[in-house]
């Protein structure tokens, strides 16, 4: 390992690894990882709407096949670790632009997803599916999480905030009426995700507020982890989700669908997991599109700030 090219490492990350357990059989080819990276790259303006300020053309990214230890990355310079990637190879939008390094063996862990090259700190995935929109929205949402390191503010207390042993242990085995309440709070979700008419989503918004009130009100310490969570991988997963729909399909309304699929399905219960952070993904992620449906005025520059996505969401409803 050079000292201008290593691995961070940081904590477990579950939606990757979860999904790449469905997927462990997967091995990308070159030219499939220099298909997503093509899509990441030409799209690059049209995914900068979703969230501005976090997204921009030129920004750098990597994918990494591990079996051989490659790490390709798209950079605007060359350096020194690493090699251009024959131009014949490669679509038009990389040519001059997309390079690659094998790594030494031992560098990479699985939990192991930015790359320190030079100055700069590069998400770098594996790709875990044969599916281009996978593969696009995996770099979207994981480097989204390196931009609310830097722009979020962080939670008051830290992970301590949390609360009790009690609330862990709420969220780690519910009771049957808490996953109840969360499965009817997620399928209210989606139906506003589809509501007709303003009036319905209004409707549809505070039946799923009562519902929620009604569960946060079982174990009270677990709200703040929800909250946390949902602002942390519900927003990065609303913003991989859009920005694979412009990728791959050119209309961001096909993430729509996506999460309305995500909010059907229950927790996987994983030795060690906790269901309610794997509920995060999909809720967040279908509270921030509906902010944007209820065009709730910097929204986003609210949520980096520190607010909690259904906070606003009460708010917007209420009219105050």
């Amino acid at each position: 390992m050079t000292r201008s090219a290593s691995l961070l490492i940081l904590a477990a990350l579950p939606a990757q690894d979860a999904t790449a357990q469905q997927s462990a059989a997967y091995v990308p080819t070159d030219s499939a990882i220099a298909a997503a990276a093509a899509a990441v790259v030409q799209n690059a303006d049209r995914c900068v709407a979703v969230w501005p300020g976090y997204w921009h053309a030129g920004k750098p990214f990597g994918l990494t096949r591990r079996e051989d230890r490659s790490v390709f990355v798209h950079l605007a310079a060359p350096h020194p670790d690493f090699t251009p990637v024959p131009q014949s190879q490669l679509p038009d939008v990389l040519r001059g632009a997309f390079y690659v390094r094998r790594a030494p063996a031992g560098e990479f862990r699985p939990t192991d997803i930015f790359y320190r090259i030079g100055e700069v700190r590069v998400p770098v995935l594996r790709p875990y599916s044969p599916t281009l929109r996978h593969n696009v929205e995996l770099v979207y949402h994981e480097a989204f999480h390196a931009h609310q390191d830097e722009r979020f503010a962080p939670l008051p207390g830290g992970r301590a905030a949390f609360g009790s042993a009690s609330a862990a242990v709420a969220l780690a085995v519910p009771p049957a009426e808490f996953e109840a309440l969360a499965r009817a709070e997620r399928q209210v979700l989606a139906a506003a995700l589809s509501a007709s008419s303003p009036d319905s989503l209004r409707s549809l918004l505070r039946s799923y507020l009562q519902l929620r009130a009604r569960r946060t009100a079982m174990a009270p310490d677990a709200q703040p982890f929800e909250q946390w969570e949902e602002r942390i991988e519900g927003t990065a997963e609303f913003v991989g989700a859009s920005c694979a729909a412009l990728a791959t399909d050119g209309d961001r309304e096909q993430a729509r669908g996506r999460l309305r699929a995500a909010l059907a399905k229950d927790a996987p219960a994983l030795a060690g997991g906790r269901p309610s952070k794997w509920r995060a993904y999909a809720v967040g992620a279908a509270l921030s599109m509906l902010l944007d449906d209820l065009r709730v005025p910097d929204w986003r520059a609210a949520v980096e700030s520190g607010a909690a996505l259904d906070d606003l969401l009460a708010h917007a409803v209420s009219g105050r």
